[in-house]
């Protein structure tokens, strides 16, 4: 009975620590208020057939206007795909600076350009207008309370796309929740609104070491069950 009780506690710890781990992180309103639909576009987006097998004149679907919001003890993985643009866009974590890209069209098939990992949702993304390379003029970031946040839903203002699903084509079935999360910079030139100039993937997990040492317990203690029959037989 103590075995088969033991077991059944290793095999509901197996089944949870997945879920345990689901929708880490959320897509929240921005200034401007949550906006749902296809990528905001005037021309083709050069992100979506390498990265995901999408027509450049196609479809990807999720929220603009947003903030991201995590859960605490999580660890986040920030991977940069690069971008195409004509402005000299950067990706900033927690105030260091992650990735710079210096203009032109560098996206290609999985190819990560720079990735940061770290515990807070502190990013942000800015867009240098002058392409002078001093420090850029123009910042939107993670941060609903800090000055010059315009992450909201205006025509040819800096904002990014958000979404962890971009296939699922209406609100109802685009969550906006998940541990996946991909985001696409328009930096506001107005003749190249389509939300490829630059592209980040942010994945959020979590430690679970009680759920470790508990699974490690459990384990242990078939062992000692199993010894303990084998004994008595």
């Amino acid at each position: 009975m103590k075995t088969l009780l033991l077991a059944g506690t290793a095999a509901a710890l197996i089944a949870l620590a997945p879920a345990a781990q689901a929708g880490l992180l959320t897509i929240a309103p921005g200034t401007g208020g949550l906006t749902f639909g296809d990528i905001p576009s005037k021309g083709k987006n050069d992100a979506l057939m390498p990265l995901f097998g999408i027509s450049p004149n196609g479809d990807g679907f999720g929220w603009y206007g947003s903030i991201i919001t995590g859960t605490s003890g999580a660890t986040y993985t920030f991977d940069v795909f690069g971008a195409e643009a004509g402005f000299k866009n950067r990706f900033s974590v927690d105030g260091n600076t992650v990735y710079t890209h210096g203009g032109g069209n560098n996206l290609s098939p999985a190819s990560v350009k720079a990735t940061y990992t770290g515990s807070t949702l502190n990013f942000s993304m800015l867009t240098n207008t002058t392409n002078s390379g001093n420090p850029p003029s123009t910042l939107i970031t993670n941060d609903l309370s800090a000055t010059g946040n315009t992450n909201d839903t205006l025509v040819n203002r800096p904002n990014w796309f958000a979404s962890f699903n971009l296939f699922a084509n209406s609100a109802g079935t685009n969550p906006l929740t998940g541990n996946v999360l991909w985001l696409f910079l328009d930096d506001s030139n107005t003749v190249d609104d389509n939300h490829d100039d630059l592209v980040v993937r942010i994945t959020a997990t979590i430690p679970e070491p009680a759920t470790l040492a508990l699974f490690g317990a459990g384990l242990m203690g078939l062992g000692i069950a199993a010894r303990r029959r084998r004994k008595a037989v």
